[in-house]
């Protein structure tokens, strides 16, 4: 089971790493929700319970922002609130030890990385959430998932120098 776990992983690793290039925010909503299933997935072999619970959050998640981008309607905040309340009341129902808390913590960055418009914002995010992610990896067995998540924190990068930094240059270089 563990080797399944860590190929499952590796799937939700590439989804992931894709979204911050994405160009739309229909896309990233897209890759995080494959993402999303296939770490709970994961996690759920791996017996790493708070992830479990964070990541089938994530999916309906991701989901539901999907529908209402998909129609071209603004997020509700209520609905980013509710959201934040069922994380926050499973983190607690799952809470094991301290290190427990970090899928719940990658869980609220990344809910409001999605919620809002910002791709900057989001790809920002996205680095604070790997590396959040590579600690718990380490400690809960998912190696396959550290190696992604470097992966991850890598492409994040190189999409704000692409997207955030680069491009903005650009921009000014035409504006001159």
């Amino acid at each position: 089971m563990k080797i399944v776990a860590q190929i499952l992983g590796l799937l939700a690793i590439i989804s992931y790493a894709i979204s911050p290039h994405a160009k739309t925010k229909r896309r990233v909503l897209v890759f995080h929700l494959i993402s999303s299933i296939l770490y709970a997935l994961q996690y759920f072999l791996l017996n790493a319970f708070s992830a479990v619970i964070t990541n089938t959050v994530g999916a309906a998640k991701c989901y539901i922002f999907y529908l209402y981008e998909k129609k071209e309607k603004e997020i509700p905040k209520s609905l980013f609130w509710i959201f934040m309340l069922i994380i926050l009341a499973l983190g607690i129902f799952t809470y094991n030890n301290i290190y427990s808390l970090i899928p719940i913590l990658a869980s609220v960055l990344s809910l409001y990385s999605v919620w809002q418009d910002n791709l900057k914002v989001l790809r920002i995010i996205i680095i604070i959430s790997s590396s959040s992610w590579i600690f718990y990896n380490l400690i809960v067995g998912a190696y396959i998932g550290v190696i992604g998540n470097i992966f991850q924190l890598v492409s994040a990068i190189i999409a704000i120098v692409r997207f955030d930094i680069l491009k903005e240059k650009q921009d000014e270089d035409i504006k001159v």
